[in-house]
């Protein structure tokens, strides 16, 4: 999915290091294949991201080509990437985000969650929604920072929601 509202950002984040946030197309497949490639842990979340290479690839194609997607760059590296999906007035849209294990606990996390709650706002969402492990104390606070609440538990995993119509930008 294509959306242009996003205009090319650079903030410093918590290390001092110069970030560059943007919307990402197909022509980041290249970037996004070898941000996952390097990624660890591979499929530690609902398999996320797939562990097989071929799979991942079929992956990361939908999230390019359904998807819309933020990448953070530092100098010319993808560290951190997000996507929604279902970005339509109304819709209730999945948030998905991941940053480079060396970059996280930096504010990446939290400027891409931000970005793209701005985006799903922009476009009229009704929800942006995730799931989360309990024990991803650190993703939580990035979410809760958004201002996702708990809906009620499932067992290890819990799903958060943000309504946008209580939203402020």
């Amino acid at each position: 999915m294509s959306l242009s509202e996003l205009e090319l950002l650079v903030l410093s984040d918590k290390a001092g290091r110069m970030i560059r946030y943007e919307q990402l197309g197909l022509d980041a497949r290249a970037a996004v294949t070898e941000f996952y490639r390097g990624f660890e842990p591979l499929g530690a979340f609902q398999g996320l991201p797939p562990r097989n290479e071929e799979v991942r690839a079929v992956w990361i194609d939908a999230l390019l080509t359904q998807w819309t997607n933020i990448g953070a760059f530092h100098q010319e590296h993808l560290v951190g990437h997000s996507a929604l999906d279902q970005v339509k007035p109304g819709g209730d849209s999945e948030y998905l985000v991941f940053v480079r294990p060396s970059y996280q606990n930096n504010g990446i996390g939290t400027a891409l969650t931000r970005l793209a709650v701005g985006l799903a706002l922009r476009h009229q969402c009704r929800l942006v929604w995730l799931v989360v492990q309990q024990s991803n104390l650190r993703a939580i606070s990035v979410y809760r920072k958004a201002g996702f609440i708990f809906r009620p538990p499932m067992e290890e995993e819990r799903e958060m929601i943000l309504t946008l119509d209580r939203c402020e930008t």
